[in-house]
């Protein structure tokens, strides 16, 4: 067998690595004295391997023996046996486990585990670090054109590493390829190694090249806001002009650096290129995976990754950032045109409208100004969801009011966010249970709780000794919320209950901790679940001591 390898990063092979001692002595001049059987562990350079040690590469082909290891400072030696029972693994091999004692060689950088035994390490686990070179395809096949692809196999390419080093790499048709570009990433082949692209190889060092058992192509990537869609052979730069589903095409970004870069100039990947069979994929639909070009707007943010061609991005995948905006609501206006600011006003449920939010920074932002994001647009299809409901998914615009707190997310539209999808943040309160109402009659006397079955309301203060300010906030005041409404379809959880959602109203008592979340009504929280806490206790020993 040929030469076998030493670490390789980024193209260059790394001095021999120092030995670490895990546990115990290893070192060869006090190996003697230490205690027998005890567990211990070393990570170095193979210097031998039973025995011979002539040249980079030696293997054997038994399964039991002894090689020694090295390390770059101290040079200890230390000596480990292999039995049959010694378990191997190589990264650089599928599966790694298939590693065996035939894949330790001189010069291999190794990690060891076993027992100290008559002065050597008696390994149970050898664990191979296989040879890695990563960097810019310089040249495929000895061709250094850009955009030159591999072929046939068996063939080779060179790496342009950070350093100016040059390693070679051989490729057979044992050696596995992926790119995450791809799907699935592992039908990637010799073909995808383009020069001018980025990629890591691990394998061994086989006569001065690395012979690699896997590639790995790091797909080239661009992300930023979209500054203008071309399809067919009219561009367009006005915001919210978007690309043709199932058509060929391209757009141009601005903003975030594309990755890789090529080896002669360092610069802005601005244009990327979209076919048919491009993939694209945007988190505000209801199926990611339904997006096409047409969602590819002039204004909104994407990530794309695919490979490079004349200067410009061939993507394989597009992923839209949705536009989002999150605060809290300031103004509903309903189908027909009728705005309110009053506090509690809502949309109708099932039609069209738009809401105002205040708060958040909205994302992505456009390109000609940053401003925060606050209307948003909705319409039959929008999906609204919330929490405080059962199910959340039976939300409707209905349930977006003016003081409570959402999250929206979409598409930019002539300067407003037209929602794909709405979540209602349900208001929240959370406190100690400072008087209980059933009937007209009130009570603050400690122990005092509701009735099972029954309407009523109770008032919390903030948490003792820790205040918590429950969300969401009216826009115009800032203020504890204090009153909850309850109903008989208001649910009911104790966790100290034998059946924790067996609670009622009754459980619910002055004095008592308490989380209830719902909706804004009128000021006071409409609850849709109230969660009766464990009261608040100390360990024995804190607080003040006297004496």
């Amino acid at each position: 067998m040929s030469s076998k390898p030493r670490r390789l990063h980024l193209g260059a092979i790394l001095p021999a690595a120092l030995v670490v001692v895990l546990a115990g002595s290893v070192v060869a001049a006090s190996a003697a004295s230490a205690s027998p059987h005890q567990p211990g562990g070393a990570a170095g350079v193979v210097t031998s391997v039973n025995g011979s040690h002539a040249s980079v590469g030696a293997c054997v082909s038994s399964d039991t023996g002894t090689f020694t290891m090295v390390g770059h400072i101290r040079q200890d030696i230390v000596t480990v046996d292999v039995a049959a029972t010694t378990t191997y693994t190589d990264a650089a091999l599928t599966p790694p486990t298939s590693a065996t004692y035939a894949d330790v060689c001189v010069g291999d950088q190794v990690k060891v585990l076993g027992t100290l035994f008559s002065g050597a390490l008696a390994a149970t686990e050898v664990t191979i670090v296989p040879a890695e070179a990563q960097g810019i395809v310089a040249s495929v096949n000895g061709v250094p054109a850009a955009g030159t692809c591999g072929t046939t196999l068996p063939g080779s390419f060179t790496l342009a590493a950070r350093h100016r080093d040059i390693v070679t790499v051989d490729v057979t048709s044992t050696s596995a390829f992926t790119d995450a570009a791809l799907t699935p990433p592992t039908s990637a082949s010799f073909a995808d190694v383009c020069v001018g692209s980025q990629v890591d190889a691990l394998g061994t060092l086989s006569s001065g090249a690395l012979a690699a058992t896997l590639v790995t192509i790091v797909p080239a990537q661009a992300q930023g806001t979209v500054a203008s869609v071309t399809v067919g052979t009219t561009t367009s730069t006005t915001a919210g002009s978007c690309g043709t589903r199932g058509s060929a095409g391209s757009f141009t970004l601005g903003g975030f650096w594309a990755l890789p870069v090529t080896a002669a100039t360092t610069r802005f990947v601005t244009a990327v290129d979209v076919t048919s069979t491009t993939t694209f994929s945007d988190a505000a639909l209801t199926t990611p995976t339904s997006a096409s070009f047409a969602y590819v707007c002039v204004g909104s943010q994407v990530t794309a990754l695919g490979t490079l061609s004349s200067g410009a991005l061939a993507a394989t995948l597009v992923t839209i950032v949705p536009a989002q905006a999150q605060g809290t609501v300031t103004s509903v206006t309903v189908e027909g045109g009728t705005t309110s600011t009053t506090a509690g006003s809502c949309g109708t449920g099932g039609s069209a409208g738009a809401f105002t939010v205040g708060g958040f920074w909205a994302l992505p932002v456009a390109t000609a100004a940053l401003q925060r994001l606050t209307t948003v647009d909705v319409t039959p299809t929008t999906a609204f969801t919330d929490a405080a409901l059962t199910p959340p998914a039976s939300a409707t615009f209905a349930n977006v009011c003016v003081g409570g707190q959402v999250k929206a997310l979409g598409t930019l539209s002539s300067g407003a966010l037209a929602a794909s999808v709405v979540t209602i943040m349900p208001a929240e309160t959370q406190g100690i249970v400072t008087s209980v109402t059933v009937g007209g009659t009130t009570s603050t006397t400690a122990g005092a709780c509701g009735t099972t079955g029954s309407a009523g309301s109770f008032t919390v203060a903030g948490i003792v000794p820790i205040g918590i300010v429950p969300l969401p906030v009216a826009a115009i005041p800032t203020r504890l919320l204090t009153t909850v409404d309850v109903t008989s379809t208001t649910t009911f959880t104790d966790a100290t209950l034998t059946t924790p959602t067996s609670a009622t109203f009754a459980n619910v008592c002055v004095g008592g901790r308490v989380e209830a979340i719902g909706t804004l009504s009128s000021g006071v929280l409409a609850a849709t679940a109230v969660t009766i806490l464990p009261p608040i206790s100390f360990a024995p020993g804190h607080g003040n001591r006297r004496g």
